[in-house]
């Protein structure tokens, strides 16, 4: 799961596999989310993943056929996308779902029931709530979502570092109220922004996002990893989070139709293996 999140933190910034200063490290993680996703006489190693992490990689996988139209990358998606079984109970199911809707290699209805399990959830806290107006805009609920992402504006401006799953529920909100309007997305931008540049564990030549540099005092969420491991999710998901990936913009719509039903490797962008 951590190899998936980091990849999609470079993926986020428009790092590929041909990237001058990150391109080794790129191209090196989607090829380990590759492998994991090969089956010998049926049996891969994805489908030994907890549900995080399958839906992890999913969504690493298809953000990056998004960006690189990838043949290699389509089958491997295609593969792990058959023993997926994605019920809305982990935030990663409803962002590798719309990965999913943006790369256009599967039919979308059958993903819709995330959305539609997220929005019959009660909505007991903020992460919920930022899912629910995510998932909102999936099933096309796009007045309901506004109202939802006014009330969650107002309320999530130092609350978010005391929920269950913190991290998780600031990547949420960050996409949330971008999707929601502009005047919204600023307000949120204005508070966010400047605690990710106050809140920056510094080691050595590296900076960290970590749970204790956000003030989060214990969470369940990063309770399973090593201080290392831990470092890695954090921040990952923080620069996921923010700025919001340019990745979503209509621009992939056109990339992709230029590319649809051909196989010629010199019409992809960037060559993973």
């Amino acid at each position: 799961m951590l190899t998936a999140l980091a990849t999609l933190a470079y993926l986020s910034w428009r790092e590929d596999a041909t990237s001058e200063r990150y391109g080794a490290t790129v191209k090196s993680g989607l090829n380990f989310a590759l492998s994991e996703a090969e089956e010998t006489n049926g049996v891969s190693a994805w489908k030994q993943f907890e549900p995080d992490a399958k839906s992890a990689t999913v969504w690493c996988l298809a953000e990056a056929y998004c960006l690189t139209v990838q043949p290699s990358v389509r089958d491997a998606l295609l593969r792990v996308l058959k023993d997926w079984q994605p019920d809305g109970s982990c935030p990663f199911d409803l962002f590798a779902t719309r990965a999913i809707r943006l790369s256009r290699i599967e039919p979308v209805a059958p993903y819709k029931q995330v959305a539609i399990a997220i929005l019959a959830r009660p909505a007991t806290n903020q992460l919920v709530l930022a899912l629910q107006i995510l998932a909102g805009y999936e099933a096309r609920q796009h007045s309901r979502t506004k109202a939802l992402a006014s009330g969650l504006l107002d309320s999530c401006s130092n609350d978010w570092p005391r929920g269950e799953f913190p991290i998780a529920t600031v990547l949420s909100i960050s996409h949330a109220l971008y999707n929601a309007d502009s005047p919204v997305s600023t307000a949120w931008d204005r508070q966010f922004s400047p605690r990710c540049c106050q809140n920056q564990f510094v080691c050595g030549t590296n900076r960290w996002w970590t749970s204790h540099s956000f003030g989060i005092e214990s969470s369940t969420e990063t309770a399973r990893f090593s201080p290392r491991e831990e470092r890695i999710y954090t921040t990952a998901l923080t620069i996921i989070a923010h700025p919001y990936p340019y990745r979503h913009l209509p621009l992939y719509y056109e990339q992709l139709e230029n590319s649809a039903g051909t196989n010629d490797e010199s019409s992809v962008r960037v060559t993973v293996r």
